[in-house]
């Protein structure tokens, strides 16, 4: 996510961020400490997650985008490697 000159990167973070910047409206997380401490559990075994999901996220999603864009499979068995994989996967995420 970008506002202005700022980018934040992780839906945790990002969910955080609006939380406080938006402080007085509707939250995003509870008052409550014990609900917001369950919140922030939720959180954090959603990222833990990520490992196991990043691999099925760029056979879904980013895969079938490239090869829209024009790419073979050929060009994509042969110039991807786990950098440029970490970067399109950021390109693709914040362009959702």
């Amino acid at each position: 996510m970008s506002l202005g000159d700022k980018v934040l990167y992780d839906s945790g973070f990002i969910s955080e961020y609006l939380d406080r910047l938006f402080a007085g409206q509707t939250r995003l997380f509870p008052d409550d400490a014990y609900e917001r401490a369950q919140v922030r559990m939720w959180l954090t075994f959603d990222a833990s997650m990520q490992s196991e999901f990043k691999p099925l996220f760029y056979l879904g999603i980013i895969r079938p985008k490239l090869m829209g864009q024009g790419l073979t499979e050929a060009n994509l068995n042969g110039m991807l490697c786990q950098t440029a994989v970490t970067l399109i996967y950021i390109h693709v995420y914040l362009s959702i």
